[in-house]
């Protein structure tokens, strides 16, 4: 292919290729080169190269290269040189390269690459999905403008780059340098989709303020690091929001705000107060001087902060299992919550694990500081914690592990008051050492290794204070005459301290007294006020004062013994072993009193026979919480009283349970339990074994279970009850106390799981009655025993059972009664009712009103008592003598029909009307009418008591006159 080469001057000049012989290429400097003409320029390949070095400019147009030209370009190429380039593109895809000079690109339609070079060049791709390369740190400020309207558009580092940036979006410019528009050293991007990269890095001016900003590219790929030097003091931002891998951003002397990427970054802070919001991702974020603001986000991350540093940090840790680390030599300075004007501690939330690197947590070096460890769920390597003088407050952290020293900054003949918060399971007062009442050199709230020692000798015990039952957590208040201790929700104000030396101990002085027994087999007796007791190891016997006293038997086979209201309001834990409540006869015969009897407390046993008088346990007019589930019940049962109680049955022995008044909840055990609601809305479930079940008066919801389980009612009392029998064969049983009478119920299932219904109590058959609403009574799944249901009031639906041939009485109101498959006794009452009989031989009495009657299978019996009663409709009326349905019709309510039996021929006529005075019944088979005509002339009238099907071979042997 030959190669013509057109010189022209340095600068401003125009060339024009005409020539369309082909297989040349076109070369130039100096010049503009303007295809077009006739005929047209026919190269496919095509390459320019603008060398003028001597600070001219060159001009390349190739706007008229077209598909018109009557040529298709495979390349085009465009090679800048020293001066200035200004050059516009075709609609084909070029490769133009800028040179030293301050270049303006103009590349047109097509997928264009444009490569930048020294100065500050202008470049715009155009249409088209364009690629802006970029090779390293370029003098000058850059600008490119992508004002196309399609293609996706993507910067590309391509070499290490190190340079100054500032990235926007289309029609935004984001300040370079400064917080200016790009001046000589910087560059602005617009309109440009996806940056690209080698893993390179970005580096900020040293000074001023930077803004490295990617939240305007849909992606950003390849950002290594980004480093920013300002030690002038300045704010640098940098956002990697849009990164799809993991970006490292180290902050320099200034202030830094950082916005990480979705994954896991790694930010560096400087020495200013910087502002960190890492995202998502695990984060690895390290705090430098200054108070800085650092939040995680999402993900698992990690805070360096290397011991005490200058200001006060702030800590978020997002979502996720975060880590505070300590990575200094030093005292990691930090608290829960800094206080005012301190300056040198940090803030946090959301901290998962604080890890001490062995060294000491120093407070504020305030007075009155807090420093709380409890909000984190685990705490390692922490050795101490040092406060100021003053009232100060630590929190220790539940799941620390090893000894923790708290020191206070006071000094010799200062007077602290700090307190220590122990959140600490369990506290072991056991190992407590007393040299007399009035002293203690060495003492442990908390258990193995858990020690506080004071510094300065012995500490004067004015009082000791716990406040607690289950020893989740305790406080002490250290002070330079005495200590309290507290332990959660068991408040007892000690006036007096024994630790035992001998195997028996009874408390004479009449105050709160602290015990504390031996590893012997130990009998303890407090007295008056409220006592705290430990037990230790030994099968001990402990017995409490009539005041609200804790009592921990430890290890060993315990006995507590009470009587009366003696433990009513006592704290009681058995500890390991098989410990036992035990009533006594000591002040009294009656039942003891307890307002709460947990499964946790480790009580094994309860055993309330005393010298042969079995009694029971009694809750107060308090909502008690009496659980005897993990407990073997030795003797009579369990009254509730008053108040909203929750009881739970032993499973060891079956007993019986009362809630009584209140709204109780009854949970039945293993055995065959006896329970009963007593007055109000109870809730009582059976468990398993064959249980009794009452639930008084209320609407009661009863669950019998596994097993065969008894419900008992009387009168009104199930009426609102929600009854489910569970698994097994269950009954409904009705009982004679409270007065004789029917029982009321208001709903009754066939998904009750309810077998049987006994209504025959004492001899005394009695029957179901429903209430004023309108009921739903189902016993298709059930056999009734005996007696009847009657609906009373309401619109009820009433289904028969299977099982027995019963009476059905809908009584008042719109009824639907359903026959089940014997032969029932189906009566509608007053009102429209619906009766469908099923199968069997029903008896059916639709009543007053116009009721829709189906007799079903069976020979079925209606009856009609007077002509007044209304018009029924008889949907299945079949006459023929295999089926043999039956009109029984009252002699008393139709005069003049003749005797008892079947109806005299004469009676009977088909057609519109009686022909003779003897007929008293006339069917119409054209319109299945049923008239009753009292004197068969037509005088009095005819009346309608029914309507049929049309066409039925009726005759008078249909008809059956009865009493």
């Amino acid at each position: 292919m030959p190669t013509r080469t057109i010189n022209g001057n340095n600068s401003g000049n125009t060339i024009n290729v005409l020539d369309d012989t082909g297989g040349y290429k076109v070369t130039g400097s100096g010049f503009t080169i303007s295809p077009g003409g006739s005929p047209p320029f026919t190269d496919t390949d095509l390459v320019i190269n603008t060398l003028d070095a001597t600070g001219g400019t060159d001009v390349v147009n190739l706007s008229g290269l077209t598909t018109n030209s009557g040529v298709s370009f495979t390349s085009i190429n465009i090679n800048g040189g020293g001066g200035t380039q200004i050059v516009t593109g075709s609609g084909f895809a070029e490769t133009i390269s800028t040179g030293s000079g301050n270049d303006i690109i103009n590349a047109g339609a097509g997928d264009d690459t444009l490569i930048g070079g020294d100065g500050a060049d202008s470049m715009d791709g155009g249409d088209g999905s364009d690629t802006y390369n970029i090779a390293g740190l370029q003098l000058g400020g850059d600008t490119f403008n992508d004002t196309g309207t399609s293609g996706s558009d993507t910067i590309n580092v391509t070499g290490a780059l190190s340079t100054y940036l500032s990235f926007g979006v289309a029609g935004t410019n984001y300040s370079l340098i400064n917080g200016s528009l790009p001046t000589s050293a910087g560059a602005t991007y617009q309109g440009i989709e996806t940056f690209k990269g080698n893993n390179f890095a970005i580096n900020g001016t040293n000074n001023g303020s930077d803004i490295f900003d990617l939240s305007g590219f849909s992606s950003a790929t390849g950002v290594g690091a980004i480093n920013t030097f300002n030690a002038t003091g300045g704010t640098d931002y940098v956002n990697v929001s849009t990164a799809d891998a993991g970006v490292t951003i180290n902050g320099g002397g200034g202030t830094q705000i950082v916005v990480g990427s979705s994954f896991a970054d790694t930010i560096s802070t400087g020495s200013g107060n910087d502002s960190i919001n890492a995202g998502a991702g695990n984060d690895t974020i390290t705090g430098g001087d200054g108070a800085d603001s650092m939040d995680g986000g999402d993900g698992d991350d990690t805070f360096n902060i290397a011991g005490l540093q200058v200001g006060g940090d702030t800590i978020i840790g997002g979502t996720g299992n975060d880590t505070i680390r300590n990575t200094g030599a030093g005292a990691l300075s930090i608290s829960s919550f800094g206080p005012s004007g301190s300056g040198t501690t940090a803030t946090y939330s959301s901290i998962e694990t604080l890890d001490g690197n062995n060294q000491a947590i120093n407070g504020s070096n305030a007075t009155n500081e807090v420093v709380n460890l409890s909000l984190i769920g685990q705490v390692l390597n922490v050795t101490g914690v040092s406060m100021a003088d003053g009232a100060d407050t630590v929190w220790t952290a539940a799941s620390h592990s090893g000894q923790v020293t708290v020191y206070d900054g006071g000094g010799s003949g200062s007077t602290p008051q700090d307190t220590i918060n122990l959140v600490l399971t369990p506290l072991q007062l056991g190992a407590f050492s007393v040299g007399d009442i009035g002293s203690l050199n060495t003492y442990v709230a908390a258990p193995t290794g858990k020690t506080l020692a004071p510094s300065g000798g012995t500490i004067n015990i004015a009082s000791l204070q716990f406040k607690a039952k289950n020893f989740e957590s305790a406080t002490a208040n250290v002070l330079d005459d005495g200590q309290v201790y507290n332990i959660t929700d068991c408040l007892i104000p000690i006036n007096n301290v024994v630790v035992m030396t001998t195997a028996s101990y009874t408390d004479v002085a009449g105050k709160s007294s602290l015990i504390v027994g031996t590893a012997a087999n130990n009998t303890i007796q407090a007295g008056d006020g409220q006592d705290l007791v430990f037990g230790l190891a030994g099968n001990d016997s402990i017995t409490g004062g009539a005041d609200e006293d804790c009592l921990f038997g430890g290890a060993g086979d315990d006995t507590f013994f009470a009587n009366l209201s003696e433990a009513e309001f006592d704290n009681l834990q058995g500890g390991s072993g098989t410990d036992t409540l035990q009533r006594t006869t000591t002040g009294g015969q009656g039942n003891l009193v307890l307002n709460q009897f947990l499964a946790t407390n480790g009580i094994e046993r309860v055993n309330l026979d005393a010298g042969g008088q079995n009694r029971g346990i009694d809750g107060n007019a308090n909502g008690n919480v009496l659980d005897f589930s993990a407990t073997t019940f030795l003797s009579n049962g369990v009254n509730g009283l008053g108040g909203d109680d929750t009881i739970t049955a032993t499973n060891a022995s079956a007993r019986t349970y009362n809630g009584d008044a209140g709204n109780d909840t009854l949970n039945g055990g293993t055995q065959n339990d006896i329970l009963n609601g007593g007055a109000d809305n109870d809730t009582i479930s059976g468990g398993g074994g064959n249980d009794t079940i009452k639930g008084g008066v209320g609407a009661d919801s009863l669950n019998g279970g596994d097993n065969d389980d008894t419900f008992l009612a009387n009168l009104n009392e199930a009426e609102f009850d929600n009854l489910q029998g569970g698994s097994g064969i269950d009954t409904l049983q009705r009982t004679t106390d409270g007065g004789q009478g029917n029982l009321v119920l208001n709903q009754f299932l066939a998904t009750n799981g309810i077998e049987r219904v006994n209504l025959d109590a004492g001899g005394s058959n009695r029957n179901i009655d429903g209430n004023a609403s309108d009921n739903i009574l189902d016993f298709s799944a059930t056999t009734l025993l005996s007696g009847s249901v009657f609906g009373q009031g309401g619109d009820d639906t009433i289904t028969a059972t299977n099982a027995s041939a019963r009476t059905y009485n809908g009584d008042a109101g719109n009824d639907i009664l359903n026959g089940g498959s014997l032969a029932d006794n189906l009566i509608g009452g007053a009102d429209n009712d619906t009766i469908s009989g099923g199968g069997g031989n029903d008896t059916i009495v639709g009543g007053a009103g116009a009721d829709s009657l189906t007799g079903g299978g069976g020979s079925d019996r209606f009856v009609f008592n007077n002509a007044a009663e209304g018009i029924d409709t008889i949907t299945d009326f079949d006459p023929t003598a295999t089926t043999g349905d039956l009109f029984n019709v009252s002699s008393s309510g139709f005069a003049t029909i003749g005797g008892l039996g079947t109806l005299a021929a004469t009676r009977f006529t088909l057609g519109a009307a009686a022909t003779t005075a003897n007929h008293r019944f006339i069917y119409d088979s054209s319109n299945g009418n049923l008239w009753f005509d009292s004197d068969g002339t037509g005088a009095a009238g005819q009346v309608q008591i029914a309507q049929l099907s049309t066409g039925l071979a009726l005759s008078n042997t249909n008809f059956n006159i009865v009493a």
